[in-house]
């Protein structure tokens, strides 16, 4: 996407957690179409969550908060222009756990009442979704003061569902993000509430304020949409539809429209209201040739039933015959792992170490054409794993500035 934008004569900047779980370690971000990008400042040492701390090495500061700093600036560069359009992805480590090291003072907002020495898991979830809201908060007021409300698509959604274990309620589907502290297995990721996440889309000079669509979309349509938006064209090998017919109702929901997915020893398909899933925890990911022949498939309604307690199948078994079928066809076109129990590394979606990748010393602001400068000298740069909660390498200056760097 950021290549396909940048190819278009757009400046793509990103901000946010480093999850780049996929590619090779000389495919980090300036290098796969990010012309800009905002380098996190250096953790502090090991606190209360194995050595990864969501506070910083700067007095005084949090990392939503400079991550909503480092937007403002984006902005504030580009906005104002009129030769170049923008495209920034923001990815920020909230509301990802760990939830207990956001300041008190979003706790207190909250709850100013509150007497007891501990907070919940649910009130520190809250504070840090406030903490959150304001950044986002900030970023449209700022896009509003540049006079580009307008002209400018936000979409805002997520990676994965709620994680029942810290508390996240997927409420009224089932599941979630994570496994089951008691089995130890990817149980809840089976359910629709790890794949079923809330999505806004604002673009007030074209879309109308307050409507709801019903179909299904996914974020592969981002790109789609996205694509649309800079009128260029859309890689053949990309799929995704442009959300925005659908959103402005001038289209229909495809009726034959079907998802799939095929991991955490989950296979499932979305087709209409209905869902077929099957499950085995020994598996993490099921070739064609090898997938879960042995279990059958269970049938929901997850418009009547999102909770997904009610199996469906043996009473339907035509919608079964012909979702199986849907799902078998698409397996067989993706790529084989190597082993019929997981995909080679860069296919992973999540891996336990993550990828590693080149990431600059220092934090600020780093462009595409100063990384150019030094992406080859690796005094310049760490082979870093690209997961969130990893602290940067200890020779980072704790107190170096927070500045852009760049021609």
């Amino acid at each position: 996407m950021p290549e396909t934008l940048r190819d278009a004569g757009y400046v793509t900047g990103l901000v946010g957690a480093l999850k780049w779980d996929i590619g090779s370690w000389n495919q980090g971000p300036l290098d796969r179409g990010f012309t800009e990008m905002a380098l996190h400042p250096p953790r502090t040492e090991p606190t209360i969550f194995g050595g990864g701390s969501t506070y910083l090495g700067v007095d005084g500061s949090y990392l939503t908060e400079v991550e909503g700093q480092y937007v403002l600036e984006f902005l504030e560069r580009h906005g104002k222009r009129r030769d170049k359009p923008f495209f920034l992805y923001f990815a920020p480590l909230a509301i990802h756990i760990p939830h207990t090291e956001v300041p008190k003072k979003y706790l207190k907002r909250l709850y100013p009442e509150h007497t007891e020495k501990e907070y919940s898991k649910r009130q520190y979830l809250q504070a840090n979704l406030l903490a959150l809201d304001d950044q986002i908060g900030r970023m449209i007021k700022k896009i509003s003061e540049l006079g580009i409300k307008e002209n400018t698509l936000v979409m805002f959604s997520s990676d994965n569902g709620g994680d029942p274990l810290a508390d996240h309620r997927p409420d009224p589907y089932r599941g979630g993000k994570n496994t089951s502290k008691e089995e130890k297995t990817n149980l809840y990721m089976q359910w629709e509430g790890n794949y079923r996440m809330p999505t806004i889309v604002t673009f007030p000079g074209t879309l109308p304020a307050g409507k709801e669509y019903k179909g299904m979309a996914s974020t592969m349509d981002f790109y789609a949409t996205a694509v649309a938006v800079a009128e260029t064209e859309l890689p053949q090998h990309c799929e995704g539809k442009n959300l925005l017919p659908l959103l402005m109702e001038k289209k229909n929901p495809n009726p034959d429209e079907t998802l799939f997915w095929n991991t955490h020893g989950t296979e499932a398909s979305r087709w209409k209201q209905w869902r077929i899933v099957k499950y085995n925890k020994k598996k993490n990911w099921h070739s064609e040739k090898n997938h879960n022949k042995q279990t059958n498939w269970r049938l929901y309604d997850i418009d009547k039933d999102p909770a997904e307690k009610i199996d469906l199948a043996a009473e339907k078994p035509d919608i079964v015959r012909e979702m199986s079928q849907r799902y078998d066809a698409w397996l067989k076109q993706m790529p084989q792992p190597r082993s019929p129990v997981k995909p080679p590394k860069h296919m992973l979606a999540h891996t336990k170490d993550g990828n590693k990748a080149r990431h600059p010393f220092g934090r600020g602001w780093m462009t595409v054409e100063e990384w150019d400068k030094i992406k080859d000298d690796p005094t310049k740069w760490s082979e870093m794993y690209m997961r969130p909660l990893y602290r940067l390498q200890p020779n980072v200056e704790k107190d170096s500035p927070l500045s852009y760097v760049g021609p």
